[in-house]
């Protein structure tokens, strides 16, 4: 009869099978971990990028307003403001198609054009009648990646300026 050597140990294929089994759910964890943080990475970045590029073009409308006559402005078509300066010299602010049928903020003057802000579904202008107060409002929204991966980040802004020069 075959006798066993009771001073070689070894584990059995039930142990191996079950840590291999335990080591397979770990590493599993771990990339649903690391696919969870980098969706949250990508989204976080599309909203800085997002809120910086909508930012910007708010503060540009908001501080061109304060720095125009204060009879100087006027609201020719939906999404379009046209401001007069203090030196008589105009600019205007305004939404355009750009490439691929999205929308763009442009911002205009004597030096040429400037675009503000992409990816922008709707600014408008309000002001009521006799009233030098300008609302603002824009919304900018962004998509980015494919399928189940796909991040879209959007940001409404509101604002209000007056005109603060004679």
């Amino acid at each position: 009869m075959l006798e066993r050597n009771r001073n070689n140990r070894a584990f059995t294929l039930t142990e191996l099978l079950i840590t291999i089994s335990l080591v397979g759910l770990i590493f599993l964890a771990a990339v649903v971990i690391q696919q969870t943080a980098d969706k949250f990475y990508q989204s976080t970045s599309l909203k800085s990028s997002v809120q910086t590029n909508a930012g910007y073009a708010m503060e540009k409308i908001v501080r061109s307003i304060r720095e125009s006559k204060k009879s100087g402005f006027e609201i020719p078509a939906a999404g379009t403001l046209k401001l007069t300066k203090t030196d008589n010299s105009s600019v205007v602010f305004g939404i355009k198609d750009v490439e691929g049928g999205k929308k763009a903020i442009y911002f205009r003057s004597a030096e040429g054009e400037e675009i503000l802000a992409r990816n922008v579904e709707y600014l408008t202008f309000n002001s009521s009648p006799g009233s030098n107060i300008i609302e603002i409002r824009l919304k900018v929204e962004i998509t980015k990646g494919k399928d189940k991966y796909k991040t879209t980040v959007p940001l409404e802004l509101y604002s209000s300026a007056t005109p603060r020069n004679p």
